[in-house]
């Protein structure tokens, strides 16, 4: 079941999900070395039909919560990709049934009534948790993929001021990850930068420390100069910004 949904093979999948051993249950939460069960492999192969199958089969069944030893929960492997699709079938309380289009990955779900073409989720009537978009936020965050967090602010108004278990926003995690066009988009969307996490530390202390460990241990960015790359993010950081209005 793993590697079927590593490598994308939605046939595959369905003939192991009707085996009896996944009715009851063990199969589906079979986990890799790594701590990794197949949505988290689903997720990385960019397969929203798969990710349906797996959540409207398993239900309560499949470990969404489950942390791979990289601390990943599949929703965060998902914000990884980049692919809002793949964040959608994520997000959705209930399984997202994507349009029967014969394709591994769908770009269109089903909307019932007349034709399937694919609006996602509606931005006002979503019921998707504040807890999964925090936690999607963070990831994105973290990955640097801007079109998650342009849909998951811009689009499901997620909160800009979430934090992870030790007190780290959105931001914090950008600068200490090097994701500068990602906290360039955070700070625009008004991210607080005055916010400590758990060390005390604000994202210019976050920036102002990783300045010395590249010199340090020479880290260097394309221009080359020792530090660089931590500096632009600190000056960034430092710049007047108008935050983006939500209309």
């Amino acid at each position: 079941l793993i590697m079927a949904c590593k490598y994308a093979m939605e046939s595959l999948v369905k003939i192991v999900l009707n085996l009896d051993a996944c009715q009851t249950g063990p199969l589906i939460n079979l986990k890799t070395i790594r701590n990794e069960n197949a949505l988290h492999f689903a997720c990385r192969s960019h397969s929203v039909r798969i990710i349906y199958l797996l959540r409207a089969h398993g239900g309560s069944m499949i470990d969404e919560e489950l942390l791979s030893n990289d601390g990943l929960r599949p929703i965060d492997v998902a914000a990884s990709t980049g692919n809002i699709d793949v964040l959608d079938a994520m997000l959705s309380p209930t399984p997202l049934a994507p349009s029967p289009v014969g394709t591994k990955m769908a770009k269109r779900w089903e909307q019932g009534g007349k034709g399937n073409q694919y609006k996602g989720l509606h931005r006002l009537t979503h019921d998707i948790s504040k807890q999964r978009l925090g936690r999607a936020l963070l990831a994105a965050g973290k990955f640097g993929r801007l079109n998650c967090i342009e849909r998951l602010i811009g689009y499901y108004r997620c909160a800009v001021n979430v934090v992870d278990a030790n007190k780290n926003t959105p931001l914090h995690l950008a600068v200490q990850h090097n994701q500068y066009h990602a906290a360039k988009r955070l700070k625009r969307y008004g991210v607080p930068l005055q916010a400590r996490n758990n060390q005390n530390q604000t994202v210019a202390d976050v920036a102002a420390l990783k300045i010395r460990e590249e010199i340090i241990y020479g880290g260097k960015d394309g221009s080359g100069r020792l530090g660089s790359g931590a500096k632009k993010m600190l000056d960034l950081l430092q710049m007047p910004f108008a935050s983006v209005v939500h209309k």
